[in-house]
């Protein structure tokens, strides 16, 4: 027999549709994702010495966070644009993006629900045979945002890679460190 309030508790909208904040904290959340994989596309192609449009093709390819790692590492290690320096920030840019990836997945690839709180599924690995294979953990838009803030930071350091890969140098020290203003007021067209 069909249990009628199972049904209609299936068929009801889910928190993230019912929750505008939520789906617009996990909607920025996966876009700054998307922009942190096209920068790494972009460094890809500066260590590859390959155009844009191939070097993102080639990428593309690459679906496990872990391959994409392995790959920018390996090439940094033969390419001769890079610097003892450049590569150390290559590798611990490497392992932020590893940590970010396994907090991106565990919230984008796991159900969300809602009691009092909001909740996300978390798979057992070896749940106990007929037990439920999920647990619960807290969630909060404020921890999606966090996660957003830190992906933004990592596109940021990210972005300056591969200037220094290209060449392109960019103030380090004082005020107009990262600032693209100019240091002082331009003088009007003559």
């Amino acid at each position: 027999m069909i249990d009628p309030d199972a049904v209609t508790r299936a068929l009801r909208a889910g928190p993230v549709d019912e929750n505008t904040e939520l789906a617009a904290a996990i909607g920025r959340c996966s876009n700054n994702w998307a922009h942190a994989e096209s920068r790494l596309a972009i460094i890809f192609c500066l260590l590859s010495k390959t155009d844009l449009t191939t070097a993102v093709t080639i990428f593309s390819f690459f679906k496990a966070t872990r391959m994409q790692i392995d790959v920018l590492k390996r090439l940094g290690k033969i390419s001769p644009v890079m610097t003892p320096q450049k590569s150390e920030l290559l590798a611990d840019l490497m392992k932020e993006y590893q940590g970010l990836a396994d907090e991106r997945n565990r919230l984008l690839h796991n159900p969300i629900g809602l009691n009092e709180d909001l909740y996300i599924m978390l798979r057992h690995k070896s749940p106990d045979p007929g037990a439920i294979p999920y647990k619960t953990e807290s969630i909060s838009i404020e921890a999606i945002d966090d996660l957003s803030s830190r992906i933004s930071v990592f596109n940021l350091k990210a972005t300056i890679l591969g200037q220094a890969i290209s060449g392109i140098r960019l103030p380090t020290e004082g005020p107009d460190a990262l600032s693209h203003k100019p240091t002082s007021p331009a003088s009007p067209p003559s």
